[in-house]
């Protein structure tokens, strides 16, 4: 019996600790030039689950950057394996905004990104099937989050945002929208609150 209780502990030590949320934001492409953009548009794309996902986490960027004033208007392009995400996004950027942020989930061993040699973004091309993992008691999300400006289609600034969270969790979109807005002021993109 004395044996027992340790093993007790130690696998529910285990199961609790996997199930703590997952926030993981790096930085792909740098900007290192302070930028005073007036208006964004996000856009999202991928699966039902995808946008659900990408609604709470914009929604909350709206708010935040609206306070810095910055407007922002958020469209969901839809699942890019139902619709055609490209014409909706070219539509879309023919806006009047100053630069866009594109949130798009990936799965690196089956999506590739077409960039020229001067970085400029060509659109993506991709195969996969399920863009977010789900479970009953986790989500695994790979986003990639791009800026750039409406004029020119160059990258501005480029990360990739992993994240393992609990489906039902409101409260962590808080803490997702804060470390992309924390990276987005490391790197230029915003200002400082």
């Amino acid at each position: 019996m004395r044996f027992f209780i340790p093993v007790i502990a130690v696998a529910f030590s285990t199961t609790c600790y996997a199930q703590q949320p997952s926030i993981n934001i790096s930085t792909v492409k740098s900007n290192d030039v302070a930028k005073q953009y007036k208006s964004l548009l996000i856009t999202g794309e991928g699966n039902m689950q995808a946008r659900m996902y990408m609604d709470n986490v914009s929604s909350l960027l709206i708010e935040d950057l609206k306070k810095r004033n910055i407007e922002c208007h958020y469209e969901y392009l839809g699942d890019d394996t139902k619709t055609d995400t490209d014409e909706a996004f070219r539509k879309l950027n023919n806006s009047s905004y100053n630069a866009v942020l594109q949130m798009m989930p990936i799965e690196l061993s089956e999506k590739k990104r077409l960039i020229n040699q001067n970085g400029l973004l060509l659109r993506t091309t991709s195969n996969f099937k399920t863009p977010v993992k789900w479970s009953t008691t986790r989500m695994t999300n790979d986003i990639d989050l791009i800026i750039t400006e409406k004029s020119d289609s160059i990258i501005v600034w480029q990360a990739n945002l992993k994240t393992i969270i609990k489906p039902t969790s409101k409260s962590i979109y808080r803490e997702i929208c804060d470390q992309v807005l924390t990276t987005m002021e490391q790197n230029k993109i915003i200002p400082y609150k």
